[in-house]
């Protein structure tokens, strides 16, 4: 019993130091690293300007300038390079940040290559998966949906992490009704009570970015979703952006060294910066709903049709910090009993698969919180689309070889799915097909 005890505490005295020895390397990679800006990341190295679908389609409505900024002079459309260079204009702000990062996130960074390193993730995964969760609520709403992201991709986190992780679609802090009211006014140019006769006192839903508020239009009577922008969102998404991508400039070259794992994490973190970026233009989130509509009613049959609804958004009362839309009465699919869910699976399978392999245009953050049961009124039934913020778009090519894939894991063709994954860039080249096979 004294030989075990000894054992525990000598093991315990180790895995503390090694944590805080990993936690020093972190800090001081981070610390080492120059004030340029971050690296190109060398698999789009092309597209370091990529400009979104609905950035392309706000400047074609003229509603956005892609050089535009905001009155503190932040870009308004993504670019890692116009970012960076703002930020490092003010580094008391930027290590602000950067400190309050590592303090929270070091911890739980030096765990994860403990854990990785000594083959134990398995072991570790609940507790690890709980500390990333408390820190992404801890750090703020560009982690918390960065969160909400990884909480649908059960192809990519195992179970215990993906339950951890559906905390974030739920426990979301609010902001102040005075703080949404005051955003209200300063983009609707109006007091509260001029626009609305009515005005929930407080907000009906909250999420990462935003809260919606329940109203009625004072000038025609109609019931509407005010969806609000947290205040300084922008100045604190680009923010952690710009600390995000510092972070994958670090990390990424730590993983390759230690590990065989070949992933593009920089890429990533540019592909989740450019969404979320865009994401906080509500009048993209306006015009993609408007443009799921008209898609949908062109593809899918009547009686398809008849089984769904997208609220129809107001835009000549949307901005960038505040949307309307039609108001729905409905219930979050993930809170309905399952022989209620199995009602609304065929057509959801329907509209999802006829966004990605029919049309190409996809709603890309189908979490529980956006798909709701509508419950009273003359849609009662209906499956519900919410939230538009985040699309993505497939090229018709794509779409062929993604049919040809499904068709090929149908019939076992082992070879050619192989070569469809390699058409589509999932692998590359000089895969070796037998080793696979």
């Amino acid at each position: 019993a004294l030989r075990s005890k000894v054992l525990r505490r000598a093991t315990n005295i180790f895995e503390r130091s090694s944590l805080e020895a990993g936690a020093k390397l972190l800090e001081e990679a981070v610390k080492s690293s120059d004030g340029s800006n971050p690296t190109e990341f060398t698999s789009f190295s092309e597209e370091k300007n990529r400009q979104s679908y609905v950035s392309q389609q706000a400047a074609l409505e003229g509603l956005e300038d892609v050089n535009g900024v905001d009155d503190d002079g932040l870009p308004l459309v993504y670019s890692v390079e116009r970012i960076a260079k703002f930020w490092d204009t003010k580094p008391g702000e930027l290590a602000e940040r950067w400190s309050r990062f590592l303090r929270i996130s070091t911890p739980f960074i030096t765990r994860f290559f403990y854990s990785l390193l000594n083959g134990r993730l398995w072991e570790d995964e609940a507790s690890l998966a709980s500390q990333a969760v408390d820190n992404m609520q801890e750090l703020g709403p560009t982690f918390v949906k960065l969160g909400q992201v990884l909480s649908i991709r059960p192809d990519v986190l195992p179970p215990k992490t993906m339950k951890e992780l559906a905390r974030l679609q739920d426990d979301i802090e609010t902001f102040s009704n005075e703080e949404a009211r005051k955003v209200i006014e300063k983009e609707m140019g109006k007091p509260v009570d001029e626009i609305f006769s009515s005005f929930s006192e407080e907000p009906i839903a909250a999420a990462s970015l935003a809260q919606v508020y329940r109203a009625t239009l004072r000038e025609t009577g109609e019931e509407v979703a005010v969806k609000v922008q947290r205040p300084g969102a922008l100045s604190t998404v680009s923010k952690d952006l710009y600390v995000l991508r510092r972070l994958a400039d670090v990390v990424q070259p730590l993983i390759r060294r230690f590990t065989a794992d070949e992933t593009d994490y920089i890429a990533l973190t540019e592909t989740f910066a450019e969404g979320l970026y865009t994401e906080l233009d509500f009048r993209n989130e306006a015009l993609n709903a408007l443009r799921m509509e008209e898609l949908l009613k062109e593809s899918l049959g009547e009686s398809s049709l008849e089984k769904i609804i997208i609220p129809r958004p107001l835009m000549p009362l949307t901005t960038r910090r505040v949307m309307l839309s039609q108001w729905v009465n409905g219930v979050k699919l993930s809170t309905l009993p399952k022989e209620e869910i199995k009602e609304l699976i065929a057509i959801g399978q329907e509209v999802f698969l006829t966004q990605l392999l029919d049309i190409g245009f996809f709603h890309g953050d189908p979490h529980p919180g956006n798909l709701l049961k509508i419950t009273e009124g003359e849609d009662a039934g209906k499956l519900c689309l919410l939230d538009f913020g985040l699309v993505a778009q497939v090229p018709r090519k794509d779409r062929d070889i993604i049919v040809s894939a499904v068709v090929h894991l149908g019939t076992q063709n082992w070879e050619a799915l192989i070569e469809d994954f390699q058409e589509l860039g999932f692998l590359s080249e000089d895969t070796d097909k037998d080793a696979l096979v």
